[in-house]
């Protein structure tokens, strides 16, 4: 089923959003801008410090405190970039670099002299199959507590502390318990835990023989979604504010292109011109319908033409939206019928038969997909700026 390797984190893109996924991962696209978040740099030097730290103790050396803070003192200077961005106002570069010493610190007060387990590994390579499915991931570090008894660390430095119900469903660790135990013969039990240096807090867990099983046949379903996906559209969220794919983004790319302009050449950009019409018309809808109609097609046509679901204006955006409605085909109902699977998909749309077809016999699926009778309508609608 699967022709690559999947790793969490191309997962979750795709259930963030289908389209960045495609652009990174499929079409491979170079990214509009790599910026670099404040929390994301202070975490790398965390962890890096960490693994210093863990590395040394393999070797018989025990770092003091003082060392490892000027280890992650001079990791931050080194590696700086005036491109790492501050989001909030209010803080400042040193604000991150105080909040990382801290967790440091106080990481190595709780665990000195660090021999509550023996390190197998640091940032480890695992590999996790499910039958056809291959996953590769990287764990924090890997430890043995006890003959046959494994622990997975995972470090975060973020300053939110998520209620037990997040670990209760978390994927990443379990899958790499999945991996552990597939890759050391003496594994008797995994302890899953997850450390939360900004608070000076750990949680631990174990994951069930079932639990593991659910998320097998999850990540594999998953997996079969994602290659059986034809189109892979758009889904917005606030991670959109982040992506570096927004110049490509049929929702973003046209915001994208205006947004730089001064004001006189911002005005007189076609597509802002249409938008500022357009919801300038819409205001006396009865009256002027008929013109609302020709510029409704004149957006439609920028759309196709630019390449963009959302187009930009002064106070306002038009979303180009397309609908599809797939429909059975005789054809198709004939072929269901006489493979008597006609009653459990008669009471089905076709969009719902779509996604059942990934369930069927191959032979059958590709066949019924020929025959599928699909038309389309594209529409406008005026949406809040931004």
């Amino acid at each position: 089923m699967a022709s690559q390797t999947y790793s969490y984190s191309r997962l979750t893109t795709y259930e963030n959003c289908p389209l960045s996924f495609k652009f990174r991962y499929i079409d491979r696209e170079k990214p509009g801008f790599i910026q670099e978040g404040i929390e994301a740099f202070m975490g790398k030097r965390v962890h890096e410090t960490l693994q210093k730290l863990y590395d040394d103790l393999k070797l018989e050396k025990r770092n003091s405190l003082d060392s490892l803070l000027e280890t992650y003192s001079e990791l931050w200077k080194k590696e700086w970039s005036d491109d790492v961005v501050v989001v909030k106002p209010s803080l400042k570069p040193e604000n991150y670099f105080l909040t990382g010493s801290r967790c440091i610190s106080d990481y190595y007060k709780r665990y000195q002299p660090f021999n509550q387990d023996k390190t197998i590994a640091t940032e480890a390579i695992i590999r996790i199959n499910l039958g056809e499915v291959a996953l590769r991931g990287f764990i924090d570090r890997l430890s043995e507590k006890e003959d046959g008894h494994y622990q997975i660390h995972d470090y975060k430095t973020g300053g939110y502390f998520p209620q037990m119900q997040k670990f209760d469903q978390d994927r990443q660790l379990a899958l790499y318990q999945i991996g552990v135990a597939d890759s050391y013969p003496n594994v008797k039990k995994v302890t899953l835990v997850w450390h939360y240096l900004a608070f000076d807090k750990e949680v631990r867990l174990e994951k069930t023989t079932q639990q593991l099983e659910e998320l097998k046949q999850g990540i594999c379903s998953l997996v079969e979604e994602i290659e059986s996906t034809k189109e892979f559209l758009p889904k917005e969220s606030t991670l959109c504010d982040w992506c570096e794919f927004q110049h490509l983004c049929p929702r973003k790319k046209h915001e994208v292109k205006v947004s730089p302009l001064p004001p006189n050449k911002y005005l007189s950009e076609p597509g802002v011109k249409l938008v500022n019409e357009y919801a300038k018309l819409k205001l006396k809808e009865g009256e002027l319908q008929e013109e609302i109609d020709l510029l409704k097609e004149a957006l439609l046509s920028y759309a196709e033409r630019e390449g963009v679901d959302r187009i930009q204006g002064s106070d306002a955006a038009a979303g180009v939206y397309k609908t599809r409605y797939p429909k059975f085909s005789p054809e198709a109902e004939a072929l269901l019928k006489k493979e008597g699977l006609w009653e459990d998909f008669s009471k089905l749309d076709a969009n719902a038969l779509d996604k059942a077809l990934p369930r069927l016999e191959r032979a059958l699926a590709e066949r019924l997909k020929k025959l599928e009778d699909v038309s389309e309508s594209r529409y406008v609608r005026l949406l809040k700026k931004g």
